[in-house]
């Protein structure tokens, strides 16, 4: 049997060109996966963890103004993928999740989260069973604070609109036309 040195030849150039393309394809591969993975680790690097302990001092829907520990108020924006939990267990290593709702003022957290721009978004707040139902006595204490506050400031509004009657009624006999003839003085 003969071996044509040609087709040999063919067959070891075709097999050198695959060999080379799977090369090449390899290369552009790694190339490619350092790239996102840079870009990535840049995006981790830019959204970097932080940690922030402090009272809620108030909370106005997906937001909430944290005193920190320095005396600084910060504004915590929540988010629906923000993690709220209760911490529990002898080591505080387990967490029973709860709603935003439990975030009231009054309330010791512990906040971790990042800053988008010049935002501080909370990942996961955290806080103790003691330290909820502290705040809860509070909330409870403020309410009826609350509504003597509303009802002092509907009395005020009333006694305003009374007073604005009485003055424009005394004021309309004094300096009305119709009593001084139209010429807006009383003689």
């Amino acid at each position: 049997m003969e071996v044509d040195v040609r087709d040999h030849q063919d067959w070891r150039t075709r097999k050198d060109k695959t060999m080379n393309q799977f090369k090449l394809l390899g290369f552009r591969n790694t190339a490619i996966l350092t790239l996102i993975s840079t870009f990535m680790s840049l995006t981790v690097a830019a959204q970097q963890t932080v940690k922030v302990e402090g009272l809620i001092k108030g909370r106005s829907g997906e937001s909430m103004i944290v005193q920190t520990k320095d005396n600084h108020d910060l504004v915590v924006e929540l988010t629906n993928g923000t993690d709220v939990g209760q911490v529990q267990g002898m080591f505080k290593a387990r967490n029973k999740k709860l709603s935003m709702a439990a975030l009231i003022p009054g309330l010791a957290i512990k906040v971790e989260g990042y800053y988008h721009d010049t935002r501080f978004i909370a990942r996961t707040v955290r806080f103790k069973g003691n330290d909820l139902k502290h705040a809860e006595a509070i909330e409870a204490g403020m309410h009826e604070t609350k509504l003597q506050a509303q009802q002092t400031q509907a009395e005020l509004e009333k006694q305003k609109v009374e007073l604005g009657k009485a003055e424009g009624g005394a004021g309309r006999s004094e300096t009305s036309p119709a009593t001084t003839g139209g010429k807006g003085r009383r003689k």
